[in-house]
């Protein structure tokens, strides 16, 4: 984490500042840049809030100072002499139930997703190019802009703004997964531009008014009252500052179950589908929706060698 982050953070619960409790520092050398960083720390309120920083990221969610309790070990001596809020420990009863769930698909999500490939069919000059379309951007020089990505995923797309844009950029998910975003970041152009955090965009850890541009692609309709998401996420937007929606529509479509057949009695409607797959343990859709999709490939591609009608995606595409 950047120390400069201070600046915009403040507590979701309470709306205290953060003090930095530094644990393990970093210095990133980026060409003649040398930024001050903390690899592993606290950030904690007056009041006691407080919310780990693990492999450079903070993780402002409920009950992170359990979930990282183990990467937190090492240092057991220094944090009992803090005075810690108890709540800090703990996950509420609606966390529970409606976020962690989404936290731990969307992991398994991330986690499995190689940042090397497509995503979602697009490659990264393709989804810049869309991302400049629907927030009707001209590509400037935004040096002096904070943009802010919600539901940055693997943070390809946070980083190739930084990179394109020359903007200051905050990327965001709810997921641990998060974590290649700050690997993909050391690497780039513009790392110094660029920050991740691991937070619930129900309950964003920012100041009010403090971005220029906010963009949410894919992920308000994964949250459990998409219209409150959207009010909740407005107010951290700048007067005059843009933000940016993109929602998968609503669909009835029916899913195949066997390769070019279309009669009813070997489809399955996507709402029936997702009464079952919403509530499965993410390692077992994960294996089930991979030997579908081979399944089909292996088709696909015969279709192709027979007909000559092309398939380029791969399995994991």
């Amino acid at each position: 984490m950047r120390n400069d982050l201070l600046n915009v953070l403040h507590c979701p619960f309470s709306g205290e500042d953060f003090e930095l409790i530094v644990l393990k520092p970093e210095t990133e050398t980026n060409g003649l840049v040398i930024a001050q960083s903390v690899s592993e720390g606290l950030l904690k309120t007056h009041s006691g809030y407080t919310y780990p920083i693990i492999n450079c990221i903070p993780r402002i969610i409920e009950g992170a100072m359990s979930i990282y309790a183990k990467s937190l070990t090492r240092y057991a001596e220094q944090i009992k002499k803090l005075q810690i809020h108890p709540v800090s420990y703990q996950m509420s009863d609606d966390f529970r139930r409606f976020f962690l769930p989404t936290l731990n698909r969307f992991h398994k999500e991330w986690k499995e997703h190689n940042t090397r490939q497509k995503t979602w069919g697009l490659e990264q000059d393709e989804r810049l190019k869309k991302y400049l379309e629907y927030m009707g951007l001209e590509k400037a020089d935004f040096s002096d802009k904070l943009f802010l990505d919600l539901g940055a995923g693997t943070g390809q797309l946070t980083c190739t703004l930084a990179d394109s844009l020359n903007c200051n950029i905050i990327g965001v998910d709810i997921a641990p997964s998060i974590e290649k975003g700050e690997y993909l970041r050391k690497s780039s152009k513009k790392a110094g531009k660029t920050s991740f955090i691991q937070a619930n965009l129900m309950a964003l850890p920012f100041k009010p008014g403090v971005f220029d541009f906010i963009h949410a692609s894919g992920v308000l309709h994964h949250t459990p009252d998409t219209y409150k998401a959207l009010s909740n996420i407005e107010h951290y937007c700048k007067p005059g500052g843009k933000l940016g929606v993109w929602i998968y529509r609503k669909t009835e479509r029916n899913i195949p179950l066997i390769p070019f057949v279309k009669n009813k009695f070997f489809m399955i409607s996507e709402p029936r589908a997702r009464k079952l797959t919403t509530k499965m343990n993410p390692s077992v859709l994960y294996a089930l929706v991979l030997g579908h999709t081979a399944f089909f490939h292996f088709f696909y591609k015969l279709n192709q060698l027979i007909k000559g009608v092309k398939h380029k995606q791969t399995i994991r595409e």
